[in-house]
């Protein structure tokens, strides 16, 4: 009796041996596969790239205004840059109906109107395009910059000028009332967040240098 015992605990013992062999190599292969998700995850730029240009090119916008970009899923980040429309494009004069409706009466707008309605204008493409960009990817954080040609007072070339950039997190962006968005400033919307800018009370952008 007591021989069958010993030799029915030596059974149990190498089949609980081999059990925890195999539970360990088990958890082995589960974590290796999830370093090899993690991984392809971080490597996969094309496919999240291809998701946000879709949603980029389908937009359309009442000035031309060009978009590139880049993403990196490791840090859970955005990279948006924009060849904003320049100051020159926009509208210098308003347009009203009469009071009896008969005539349309054009009205010129003062050089700070003209500013203040560009300043407005660019505030929110980008903050339009960070919109896009977090609807897009479930990525945490959008760096999103916007430039200008202006003619350089060094060289005489026409160059790139950064005039605003900012870092926007996501859990900043989505606390936005957008059911309530008509009294959203989206020059105001911008002081929420990490942003470089220098723009006067009358709207005149100076040169930045923008978030790496």
């Amino acid at each position: 009796m007591l021989k069958r015992y010993q030799e029915m605990r030596q059974r149990w013992a190498e089949q609980y041996a081999n059990w925890q062999f195999e539970a360990a190599e088990h958890e082995k292969k589960l974590m290796d596969a999830g370093r090899n998700i993690f991984s392809q995850f971080t490597a996969d730029t094309g496919y999240f790239e291809s998701l946000l240009a879709e949603v980029i090119q389908a937009a359309d916008w009442p000035r031309e205004t060009l978009v590139s970009f880049q993403v990196n899923a490791g840090s859970s980040e955005i990279l948006v840059e924009v060849d904003l429309p320049e100051y020159e494009m926009l509208p210098t004069s308003s347009m009203r109906v009469n009071a009896r409706g008969t005539e349309i009466i054009e009205k010129e707008l003062s050089q700070k109107a003209v500013r203040e309605r560009y300043a407005l204008h660019v505030h929110g493409i980008l903050l339009r395009l960070a919109g896009m960009a977090f609807c897009a990817l479930p990525f945490g954080t959008v760096i999103i910059s916007g430039f200008t040609q202006r003619i350089s007072k060094q060289t005489g070339h026409i160059e790139d000028e950064y005039i605003i950039s900012s870092r926007i997190e996501r859990q900043l962006f989505e606390r936005l009332n957008f059911s309530n968005l008509e009294d959203v400033s989206p020059i105001e919307a911008f002081e929420r967040f990490d942003t470089q800018r220098r723009m006067s009370t009358t709207f005149v952008f100076q040169p930045i240098t923008p978030i790496a």
